[in-house]
């Protein structure tokens, strides 16, 4: 059975708590909580203007389609929730646990939600225009079609992150993890705002574009395959290999204190990587 402690309830006009271990509680209240359990509970479609859920247990809970804007989330647990087409203009909140909780369509503009766990999540559609996620694990998360215009997102944990058709314009990603990461076709983004991130050799970016590796990267020795190429492309083939083995050597020879060199091969070495990647399919 789910529990539910601490609540202040602000009735709207009524409260209807039923259900059992297997279904949603439904709440049809505004909701202040402090270190309180509504773990699993049906919010869905619910004015929650200035909600207040700080360090609270909203695990595996639904909010679709409810207005928490103004809200604060500080501290609280909201593994697997679920806030498609959530209205969450300005909600606020540092350390906010969301791993794989689904955000699809919903609005988090001017959002402030620094320090946060977002791994797995899905925000897909979301618009996070001039929102704060300073310091934020966005491992592995879906950012398909999703407005970050003018966000914050310096010292973001990007790693393994699909931004398909997400619109990165003037996005900050100072200190920003890239690594395995796929920007191919994303929209907005520029040369400046990667020159303060790293990556690795599989991240994806748009044409033209580069990054430099990430402290601590090594890079392997590629192998090389030609199966299926033409007569010419294979030759074409074969010159990319040798300069991508002339840049692995130069990394491999070059030293810490060559920072700018290092730098500068790693960004050629991206390059090649993802042309033959490219020339491969």
């Amino acid at each position: 059975m789910t529990h539910i402690r601490t609540f202040i309830l602000t009735l709207l006009p009524a409260v209807a708590i039923a259900g059992h271990a297997s279904a949603q509680i439904r709440v049809d209240a505004r909701i202040q909580m402090n270190a309180g359990s509504c773990s699993g509970c049906d919010l869905s479609e619910k004015a929650m203007n200035g909600v207040r859920l700080n360090n609270a247990n909203f695990t595996n809970s639904i909010f679709n389609n409810s207005n928490l804007s103004g809200g604060s989330l500080d501290g609280s647990d909201l593994t697997g929730a679920h806030f498609r087409s959530a209205l969450m203009y300005r909600v606020e909140g540092n350390g906010v646990i969301m791993p794989r909780t689904v955000f699809e369509d919903a609005t988090l503009t001017e959002a402030r939600l620094p320090n946060s766990k977002m791994a797995d999540a899905n925000l897909s559609r979301a618009d996070l225009s001039r929102a704060t996620f300073t310091n934020t694990d966005f491992a592995r998360v879906r950012f398909d079609s999703a407005n970050l215009t003018a966000g914050e997102f310096q010292g973001g944990q990007f790693q393994g992150a699909y931004f398909p058709g997400a619109i990165l314009s003037d996005s900050k990603f100072d200190g920003a993890n890239f690594s395995g990461a796929d920007l191919s076709t994303s929209q907005g983004l520029k040369q400046v705002q990667l020159d303060v991130a790293c990556g690795d050799e599989k991240t994806r970016l748009p044409v033209g574009l580069s990054l430099p590796y990430c402290e601590g990267v090594t890079v392997e020795m590629a192998e090389h395959g030609h199966d299926g190429m033409s007569e010419q492309m294979t030759h074409a083939a074969e010159r990319l290999d040798r300069a991508i083995s002339d840049v692995e050597n130069l990394l491999a020879a070059s030293g810490p204190r060559d920072r700018a060199l290092r730098t500068r091969l790693q960004r050629i070495h991206s390059d090649l990587v993802q042309t033959k990647a490219a020339m491969a399919h």
